[in-house]
């Protein structure tokens, strides 16, 4: 276990989710805003909002990557030259419990837009669940 190379691979893994996710809130809250954020930039007050929620959103993903990077080199049991799709089966499951932890509730709140949520779900499994083990695979046997 190397914590220096597994934080790597999980800012690279967070980064990725973070940078998407502001380009995508971007246009989806430009092309169909909400009506208390159409309220604020009516008001000129939407400004600040936006950089909050975009630098926030990209430090919490950054965060759940390295978090996400550890957890998979700690589930990974040999550091071996064998890469699969899916590195480890138990940490597979657990991010994918993860996310229905957290999906479903928001897919709850969010009714109008359950295809946005849906979406980013999916990239989370990709990215944390299988592209972050991978990463850290690669890493350790560089």
């Amino acid at each position: 276990m190397t914590p220096v190379a597994d934080a790597l691979a999980g800012m690279i893994g967070g980064m990725l989710m973070g940078i998407t996710w502001s380009g995508y809130a971007a246009i989806v809250f430009t092309a169909s805003p909400p009506q208390s954020l159409r309220a604020r930039s009516e008001d000129g007050r939407s400004g600040r909002w936006f950089f909050t929620a975009v630098v926030g959103s990209i430090t919490v993903f950054f965060a759940l990557g390295v978090v996400a990077a550890l957890l998979a080199d700690a589930a990974i049991e040999g550091v071996g030259g064998n890469y699969a799709v899916i590195a480890s089966g138990p940490y597979a499951s657990l991010v994918l419990v993860l996310a229905m932890v957290v999906g479903l509730p928001l897919m709850t709140l969010m009714r109008d837009r359950v295809w946005h949520v849906a979406i980013w779900l999916l990239m989370a499994l990709g990215v944390y669940g299988i592209l972050v083990p991978n990463l850290v695979l690669a890493l350790q046997n560089r």
